[in-house]
C-alpha cells in the first residue's frame, strides 16, 4: 500500500492543466530540449541511472523521474527522508545551464533543500544549491516543473540532484518524492569565420596569424597550392590565433584559410592569404631592441628577414589587423630541454622599437 493517495476527484481535470504548465515553463524557462532520454529502464535507451536508494514498487522505480512526463503513479520515491540523490550518466559529456524538477504525490515529500553537482571523475562539484523550499512553496506545483538556470560552461558526463531532506522533517515508507527530473544545454552557435589572417614566409616556414574568434575552442589550418583550393587541413586543435607552418618547401607559393570550431560545429574559411617561404641570405642580421611601456628592453638577434616580419606585423597592426601578439624566436637562447622557444609581443605594450643592422660576416 503506499503512504501516501492521491484523491482521484477531477484528477483528469487537473493532469490536463499540470501538462499545459508543465510546457509552458519548459518553453519559458529553456533553450534547448530536455537532454535526457524517456528513460523505460536505468539504462535504457542509453546512458546510466544511479540512486541512493528507491521504494521497491513499480510506482517508485528511479526511472520514473525520467520519463520526460508528469503523471501520478510514476515518480522515484526514496526510503530515506535526508541525504538521498539520483544521478544521470550520460554517453558523452554535456554542458548543462540549467535543470527542471517536479515534486508528486504530496507536498510533504517534496525537497525541501538540495544540491545539483556534477561529477568530474573524482568527485561531486556543486553547480547549485537551493534551500527553503519548505511545504508551503509547493502547494499548488505538484506535477508541475520548477526550472533552475546554473552557471556552468564545463562539460560533465554525470550529474545527480542530492536532497538534503524533505518538507516535512519525517520518516515514513516513502520519504521523499520526485516525479520528473530533466537536464537542458544552452545553444551555442557555430563561431563566426575567423578575419584577418596573414601569413609571413620565413626560411622552410610560413607564420600566420589572425584576430581572435569570439566563441570559438580551436581553429583548423587549411592549406592549397593553388589560389582558391582545393584546401588541405594541415593542423586541428590549434588553441591560439597563431600557428607556423614548417612543412613547406622554400620558393613555394602556398595558400591558407582558417576556419573556427566550438562543440557546435565549423564555422566557414577565413580570408584567403599567401606566402612563400625563401632560404634566409648568408649575411644582413640585426639586433631589434623592443622597449616595452614598463621601460624593460627585450633584445633579439634575428636575421634581417625576421625584423622585416616583425616591422610588417607591427605596421598592420597600427591599422587595425592581424593578430595583437607576435611570436619571436629566440634561436640559440633557446635554453633547456625544448624544441623551440619563443617570446610573445603584445603590441599594445610596446612603446619603441629599434633596429642594428650589421653584416653577419
Amino acid at each position: 500500500m503506499r503512504k501516501y493517495k492521491l484523491k482521484l476527484i477531477s484528477s483528469f481535470l487537473i493532469l490536463s492543466l499540470v501538462f499545459v504548465q508543465m510546457f509552458s515553463v519548459i518553453a519559458a524557462a529553456q533553450s534547448t530540449p530536455n537532454i535526457i532520454p524517456v528513460m523505460t529502464s536505468s539504462t535504457s535507451p542509453s546512458g546510466i541511472i544511479t540512486q541512493s536508494s528507491f521504494y521497491n514498487s513499480p510506482y517508485y522505480q528511479p526511472y520514473n523521474a525520467f520519463d520526460g512526463k508528469t503523471e501520478v503513479n510514476a515518480d522515484w520515491g526514496t526510503t530515506e527522508y535526508q541525504n538521498a540523490w539520483l544521478a544521470y550518466e550520460f554517453p558523452t559529456k554535456k554542458t548543462v545551464t540549467s535543470y527542471a524538477i517536479a515534486c508528486g504525490l504530496s507536498t510533504a515529500l517534496c525537497p525541501q533543500s538540495w544540491r545539483f553537482e556534477a561529477y568530474d571523475g573524482t568527485s561531486w562539484v556543486t553547480l547549485d544549491t537551493k534551500s527553503g523550499y519548505n511545504g508551503s512553496y509547493w502547494v499548488g506545483k505538484l506535477y508541475q516543473l520548477q526550472a533552475f538556470s546554473i552557471t556552468n560552461t564545463d562539460q560533465y558526463i554525470k550529474y545527480r540532484i542530492f536532497i538534503s531532506q524533505n518538507t516535512s522533517g519525517d520518516n515514513n515508507t516513502v520519504n521523499i518524492d520526485l516525479n520528473e527530473f530533466q537536464m537542458y544545454e544552452t545553444s551555442i552557435q557555430t563561431p563566426e569565420s575567423p578575419i584577418s589572417l596573414t601569413a609571413v614566409g620565413g626560411d622552410t616556414k610560413v607564420d600566420l596569424n589572425w584576430s581572435v574568434t569570439s566563441g570559438a575552442s580551436s581553429y583548423n589550418v587549411k592549406r592549397s597550392i593553388n589560389a582558391g583550393g582545393p584546401y588541405t587541413t594541415i593542423a586541428t586543435n590549434v588553441a591560439v590565433a597563431s600557428y607556423t607552418d614548417t612543412s613547406v618547401t622554400n620558393g613555394t607559393t602556398y595558400y591558407y584559410v582558417i576556419t573556427a570550431v566550438n562543440s557546435s560545429g565549423e564555422s566557414g574559411n577565413s580570408n584567403e592569404t599567401s606566402a612563400t617561404p625563401q632560404a634566409l641570405a648568408q649575411s644582413g642580421r640585426a639586433i631589434l631592441v623592443i622597449t616595452l611601456l614598463n621601460g624593460v628592453e627585450k633584445e633579439y638577434d634575428l636575421s634581417k628577414t625576421e625584423v622585416d616580419v616583425f616591422i610588417n606585423w607591427y605596421n598592420a597592426r597600427a591599422t587595425g589587423t592581424g593578430s595583437i601578439t607576435f611570436a619571436i624566436d629566440k634561436h640559440n637562447n633557446n635554453k633547456g630541454p625544448f624544441k623551440a622557444r619563443k617570446d610573445y609581443i603584445l603590441f599594445d605594450k610596446i612603446l619603441t622599437f629599434e633596429v642594428n643592422e650589421y653584416d653577419s660576416n
